[in-house]
């Protein structure tokens, strides 16, 4: 089933992250794989494939960074986990970012798209398809993944892949729907083309 962490309709970062491994808290589930001495180094089972997905105007490699250097969550979800990194489909300049944040997050920096505003109360998303075909590429090359993990605007790139492909069938034909979803600080799509998608799973959730 599709799981949302986190799901937020903000800017401003959670105080706490958390992920959940069938059901459990990740911490928890954790500590019974210790206690039990059921790691994947022992038992070989399957390691979950998360394909990842960067927040508004940084890289796969600055999340990876965000992930293991700045938080716990990479090494939280090491023992269960791959995690892949996929860069947004729109490159930006070199000074993209404030001179004092490049210094930690140095380029080169992309987005997923870039909104502007639509009628309605709803955005139009520019670069958006080409950075739905790289993703679709990505997969087509790496995977198959068994879930998605999105920050930010890249939380909202997970979810729409994730409502893509249980609704449209074309899209669904080409990317397959993942097992579940981790969304983290994120919103739902506004994009003037989702708003039917988006509509109808608010009325009927995703299983």
């Amino acid at each position: 089933s599709l799981v949302g962490v986190a799901l937020q309709q903000r800017k401003d970062p959670p105080e706490n992250l958390e992920s959940t491994s069938k059901g459990r808290p990740l911490h928890r589930a954790q500590e019974e794989h210790r206690r039990c001495g059921t790691t994947a180094a022992n038992t070989h089972m399957t390691r979950l494939r998360i394909l990842c997905f960067h927040s508004f105007r940084l890289s796969g490699d600055n999340m990876r960074k965000q992930l293991f250097d700045l938080a716990n969550l990479g090494a939280s979800l090491a023992d269960l986990a791959t995690l892949d990194f996929v860069d947004g489909g729109h490159r930006l300049g070199d000074d993209a970012l404030p001179e004092r944040l490049q210094a930690l997050f140095p380029p080169p920096y992309f987005e997923w798209w870039n909104a502007r505003e639509g009628a309605g109360g709803t955005a139009i998303y520019d670069h958006l398809e080409a950075s739905l075909a790289k993703v679709e590429r990505h997969i087509a090359e790496h995977g198959p993944y068994d879930g998605y993990l999105g920050f930010s605007q890249g939380g909202c790139v997970a979810h729409t892949l994730s409502l893509l492909s249980m609704r449209d069938p074309s899209f669904a034909s080409r990317v397959p729907a993942p097992r579940f979803a981790i969304l983290l600080s994120c919103r739902l799509s506004r994009h003037t083309e989702h708003s039917e998608l988006v509509a109808g799973a608010a009325a009927a959730p995703l299983p």
